[in-house]
């Protein structure tokens, strides 16, 4: 039986757990980022250009970011802000959050590729002089902002929710600990910046080479080309990054790659 180690949000590694053994894996995670509510000043300043009517797309990041919008404004304001605008869900969840606590339908979603290239492509040709909110947190790739200044538009960043690195813990250590004697096969990571936490954290624990010696020995698995191309620059490119952007199919991948 495989065993799979990641981070994930705290709230969310539950879940993520039982989700790896209904796939027939083992599971090990540590919490890798705290989720904080946006600052005042954004709220109020995306209310005011969203009220203005000058926001002509809305690009939500992830279901988090609609999720604190809603807990902000209330449901009936979220709707009332966000209606009439071109609605772009970055990827599944994030659709069926819009729809299920925002009461709104998403007008557009990549395919396959639910990552910030994956909305870039999707906007290829649309949005020249257009006005673009970016819906997410603090810490969103840039890639997202650049491509749509590539494309012509005027980007709008509303930075819904921050993000917090949790740094050292013990889930953290037992992880490390199960990469170094490999009662861990493979470990996952879910965003650039959960992974460049989690190597800077480890490579303060054995230093540089032996880290990447340790990582060397294992798989490591990213969910998509952003947390792909992060992992590269910091030296160790993965073994696994699966068609789908999500964290189920990072999990399918991850185990179909024992087979």
């Amino acid at each position: 039986m495989i065993t799979v180690a990641f981070t994930r949000p705290a709230d969310k590694i539950d879940d993520s757990i039982g989700l790896a053994e209904s796939l027939g894996m083992r599971a090990m995670a540590a919490p890798s980022l705290e989720i904080l509510k946006g600052d005042d000043i954004e709220y109020e300043n995306a209310e005011k250009t969203l009220s203005s009517g000058n926001v002509d797309y809305a690009v939500f990041g992830s279901g988090t970011a609609i999720e604190k919008c809603v807990q902000r404004f209330g449901a009936d304001k979220f709707r009332k802000l966000f209606t009439g605008k071109v609605l772009v869900a970055i990827g599944p969840y994030t659709a069926k959050m819009l729809k299920s606590i925002g009461g709104l339908n998403h007008d557009i979603m990549p395919v396959f590729d639910y990552s910030s290239y994956g909305i870039v492509k999707a906007l290829d040709g649309k949005v020249e002089g257009k006005n673009v909110m970016l819906v997410r947190s603090d810490s969103g790739s840039a890639v997202l902002k650049e491509g749509l200044l590539e494309e012509g538009a005027n980007v709008i960043e509303f930075a819904s929710y921050r993000l917090r690195k949790v740094g050292i813990t013990p889930e953290l250590k037992n992880i490390f600990e199960g990469l170094k004697d490999g009662s861990i096969d493979v470990i996952g990571f879910t965003s650039p910046m959960s992974a460049e936490s989690f190597l800077s954290l480890m490579e303060g624990e054995y230093g540089k080479d032996e880290c990447m010696k340790i990582l060397s020995k294992r798989k490591v698995a990213a969910i998509g080309r952003p947390t792909s191309v992060k992992l590269t620059m910091l030296g160790r490119a993965p073994d696994i990054v699966p068609e789908k952007t999500t964290f189920e199919d990072m999990l399918i991948a991850v185990r179909d790659s024992e087979e």
